[in-house]
């Protein structure tokens, strides 16, 4: 399952922002793919097309697993020293699992009523 986690500081724009490309492994394992930094923090989340062509001008550096091991150790415990660990992910698993299950059967809810008219 793929992640993307924002962090931004809430003190103004200007204070940056890190976004982590991330997936959880079978052990329920945060284990991060990709970082992205970027200077103006309200550019990540914004829709616009200026901020979309903003966002893929971004130097994204190394793969992750490129970076030094000590380096990767360091993000990761800084993901999870704000509570992304393996309790939020087997909760995002489980969650996302009743959500998939809740929308089958309104599917099939739709088509037996779409059937029978």
């Amino acid at each position: 399952m793929d992640l993307t986690i924002d962090v931004s500081k809430p003190a103004t724009p200007e204070a940056g922002a890190l976004t982590f490309f991330a997936s959880i492994d079978l052990d329920g394992e945060i284990q991060i793919n990709e970082l992205e930094y970027s200077k103006d923090g309200t550019m990540l989340k914004s829709p616009s097309a200026q901020s979309e062509y903003a966002r893929s001008e971004l130097y994204t550096g190394p793969r992750f697993f490129d970076l030094d091991e000590s380096v990767q150790e360091a993000f990761s415990s800084y993901l999870n020293e704000r509570g992304f660990n393996t309790e939020l992910s087997d909760f995002i698993q489980e969650y996302s699992e009743w959500k998939e299950q809740k929308q089958y059967l309104q599917w099939l809810s739709n088509l037996k009523g779409f059937v029978a008219a």
